[in-house]
Order: C-alpha cells, then structure tokens, then sequence
C-alpha cells in the first residue's frame, strides 16, 4: 500500500512541476498545469459585455453549456494592476485559459492572455535549483493574484 502512495505523491509532484507559459503583453506567465482545464478559442463577438462590473471582467462566454466569466490577463501584470488597464481587444480570436476544478474558488474562470507559448518542466525543484530558462522572469500566477471584489457589481 505505501508503494501506491509513493507513487501518487511521485505523480503529484511531476504535476506540479508543469506549467502552461503565456504571454501577456510583454510578459511571461506561468500557470500551473494542474489548475489548467483546456485553452478556449473565443470569437470576441460572442463575449456578452457585463456593464456594471469592473472593466476587468470582460464578460461571459457560452462554451460547451458553461457560462464562463472572462477577465483579462493584464490583471496579473504587477506594472498595471494599479492603473487604467486598456481594454481594446484587437484580435477577433481570444486565447482563453480555462481554469479547472483544482483552482479552487476560480474553478470555470477565463483568462484572456496574448498567446499560448508552450508547456515547460521545472525538473529541479531543489532549493538551491535554477529554474529552466523558460521560467526565469516569468510571472508564476497564483489564485490570490484575482482580486474577489472584480465579482462584484459596481
């Protein structure tokens, strides 16, 4: 029985060492890929604006019967999350991280990020371990980087 244990420790540990990279104007962002569902296309035409929520939000989307509440990835850029984030959305076709049941309070939340770059293995997680270079200046996106007050109405 401990070997089984063992082994589904050994797998949580290789799991929590993947990360999907994105960009995000110029920057990196790291998201575990345990708190990950799927990459969603969006048409911009079909994200239903929600007028008296933070500008933040972007909306909702109808995806595979789920309604998804989508915020924009700017909010996790340290530079601008004081600032008047801009919100013009040039490309028709939004990449859209979907956040699983393992991300908590955020379960069923889009992200919009610029693009999806890659999926990376920090294989060294010792503490005195350098990271691969893909996740060096990266921004490692964490749950309580989503301020709880963008779900309320203005």
């Amino acid at each position: 029985m401990g070997n089984m244990e063992d082994n589904f420790s050994s797998t949580l540990l290789d799991l929590q060492s993947h990360y999907l990279l994105t960009h995000v104007g110029n920057q990196t962002i790291a998201f575990p890929s345990q708190w990950v569902a799927e990459i969603v296309l969006a048409e911009r035409s079909r994200i239903l604006a929600l007028p008296f929520y933070s500008p933040l939000l972007l909306g909702v989307f109808h995806h595979q019967g789920l309604i998804l509440p989508i915020i924009t990835g700017r909010i996790l850029l340290p530079e601008e999350r004081n600032q008047d984030i801009s919100l013009a959305m040039p490309k028709e076709t939004l990449s859209v991280i979907r956040l699983g049941q393992s991300a908590e309070h955020l379960a069923g939340i889009g992200i919009v990020v610029d693009r999806v770059i890659d999926r990376v293995v920090d294989r060294d997680r010792g503490v005195d371990s350098t990271q691969p270079k893909e996740l060096q200046q990266t921004i490692h996106f964490q749950l309580a980087d989503i301020p709880n007050p963008i779900w309320q109405p203005l």
